[in-house]
């Protein structure tokens, strides 16, 4: 069985968002849909919203996150990118933390050098989860780079943010 590409720029596509997302090949490969049909198989590029779903589901995330505890405080490392593949891995991450035990949570932005509006969306969820109970989300040594879409978001406005963990700790009151 011959397998065509229609149309050619599908392979392209393909490619960059490979490249973009870094997806294993199979979740690429899975992007193509394929039709047999005249012992021919012809292949063509999902729709966009079946890409962006399997790119929401996909398991790679480029973030590794730990916590330790600090009296009634629980403070966060997130080491990675906070962008759309990492954003809901994080999310998730912090509301389990928070629903066996709500806490202030200080969140070291130290190790995170990328923030997209998806990671912005999650801080924001969880902030407003906290809010209820008279918890709050401090974030803490945040690198120039994040500082700068924090601010550009107008996030500065609405986040508390310190420079280092006992000024974080003092924000949390």
């Amino acid at each position: 069985m011959q397998n065509l590409l229609i149309p050619g720029l599908v392979a392209f596509r393909v490619v960059r968002l490979y490249k973009m997302y870094k997806f294993h090949a199979e979740i690429a490969w899975q992007m193509l849909s394929s039709v047999e049909t005249g012992g021919c198989r012809l292949f063509a590029l999902r729709a966009p919203m079946q890409i962006w779903e399997m790119a929401m589901t996909a398991d790679v995330a480029e973030i590794t996150i730990g916590h330790e505890t600090d009296g009634d405080l629980i403070v966060v490392r997130p080491v990675g990118k906070l962008d759309t593949l990492s954003a809901k891995t994080f999310e998730t991450y912090l509301k389990n933390l928070i629903s066996e035990k709500p806490a202030t949570l200080l969140i070291d932005m130290e190790q995170v050098d990328y923030v997209t509006s998806f990671g912005l969306r999650s801080l924001l969820i969880v902030a407003k989860l906290l809010a209820p109970s008279g918890d709050k989300l401090v974030l803490f040594q945040v690198n120039q780079s994040v500082v700068d879409v924090l601010k550009i978001s107008g996030f500065l406005k609405i986040m508390q943010v310190a420079e280092s963990r006992e000024d974080a700790k003092a924000l949390a009151g």
